[in-house]
């Protein structure tokens, strides 16, 4: 006769290795609208950037960024890039005079952080630069951070970007 205990043991661990797996699958979401947080903004070795403001829109398949700068206290053309969670990476959009942008976002294993990978190309399609970001959420979901090593010709940066939650 087969213990019953055994089989109450089993299935106890087959439905705690489900919970956790179903918890460990949760990912942070992301969407809302973010201001840069100056005081609390640094970089190393380089200027800093002049996003101001980011507007995100976050579902299963995709991750869609708006980002809004300033330059000089006068409004840039903000650009939004749609990143899939796939691998690729997202078209191309212009981010400056003669220069473009594409990324392509991951998650970390616990699914908490995005990894966004970004090259930056010339009108010839010669890459002048690439990032390496990584975007959390800290401060019970109010405060987004970006922090960033960036790799140019001149050398090598790092950057973190706070921004506060608007809405």
């Amino acid at each position: 006769m087969k213990d019953p205990n055994i089989a109450k043991t089993t299935l106890l661990a087959i439905l705690l290795i489900f919970t956790f797996n179903l918890l460990k699958a949760q990912e942070t979401n992301f969407s809302g609208s973010w201001s840069v947080n100056i005081e609390k903004s640094y970089t190393i070795g380089i200027s800093m950037s002049s996003v101001v403001e980011v507007q995100i829109k976050q579902s299963p398949a995709t991750f869609d960024i708006t980002r809004i700068s300033k330059d000089n206290k006068v409004q840039a053309p903000a650009y939004t890039e749609v990143l899939s969670f796939d691998g690729t990476f997202s078209k191309p959009v212009a981010i400056g005079q003669n220069q473009n942008k594409k990324s392509t976002i991951r998650w970390s294993p616990d699914h908490k952080v995005l990894i966004e990978q970004s090259k930056y190309v010339d009108d010839q399609g010669n890459q002048v630069q690439k990032n390496t970001s990584t975007i959390t959420l800290t401060n019970a979901g109010k405060t987004l951070q970006v922090k960033s090593i960036i790799e140019d010709d001149n050398g090598v940066y790092k950057m973190i970007q706070v921004f506060d939650r608007k809405d």
